[in-house]
């Protein structure tokens, strides 16, 4: 009931005069919390790192991280009209002190590239997530609940991740399925919504 309370003051769109925000924990060293949400749906995780923040505290930092996004898109914009690469044959001209001005074409080569125009080096991101767990049949229920909390809760609150979850089965049975259980569970995937064939072989 408390879980439920906590999702809901952190979901509601008053969540800055009446509820709270929610993070996954505390940055001592750079001080600022992890993974802070506020206005969405979450999934509470019931333990010793992840806390309740008071609204004032979320919408300085969520202020904070726009204005430090703001920042980096302006340095990114500026590097991008700084490069400039030179062409060959340029029809630039030449003076010389004491000397009237050439009207041949100069080489781009006898006017060193500036530091400015050169490509700003970019790293690379990670863009792809994916990972394999094994569950045990007789009791997945709490590795699925932990898979939920741990792993799918931080790639679905990121507002551009697109997440799938496929569930494989696959069961042999040396002495052979009875008919009555083929029928069950056939019936019961096509219930489930199974999207590929549910079928029993030989080996």
């Amino acid at each position: 009931m408390v879980r439920g309370a906590i999702e809901q003051g952190v979901s509601s769109r008053s969540w800055q005069t009446d509820g709270f925000a929610y993070a996954d924990s505390y940055d001592e060293e750079h001080k600022r919390y992890l993974n802070l949400r506020a206005g969405e749906a979450i999934r509470v995780v019931r333990d010793a790192r992840s806390l309740l923040v008071k609204p004032a505290v979320a919408l300085a930092q969520f202020a904070a991280q726009e204005e430090a996004a703001a920042r980096a898109a302006k340095v990114r914009a500026a590097a991008a009209a700084n490069y400039a690469p030179g062409t060959a044959g340029s029809s630039a001209v030449a003076e010389r002190p004491g000397a009237g001005v050439l009207d041949a074409p100069v080489s781009p080569s006898r006017f060193p590239e500036s530091s400015s125009a050169r490509p700003v080096p970019t790293e690379k991101v990670k863009t792809r997530f994916h990972g394999t767990l094994k569950l045990d049949p007789r009791k997945p229920g709490k590795q699925v609940n932990d898979l939920t909390v741990e792993i799918l809760q931080h790639l679905t609150s990121r507002l551009d991740c697109q997440v799938e979850v496929t569930l494989e089965i696959s069961a042999t049975d040396l002495s052979g399925f009875p008919e009555d259980i083929q029928r069950i569970i056939k019936e019961n995937c096509a219930t489930l919504k199974f999207e590929r064939d549910v079928e029993f072989e030989e080996i």
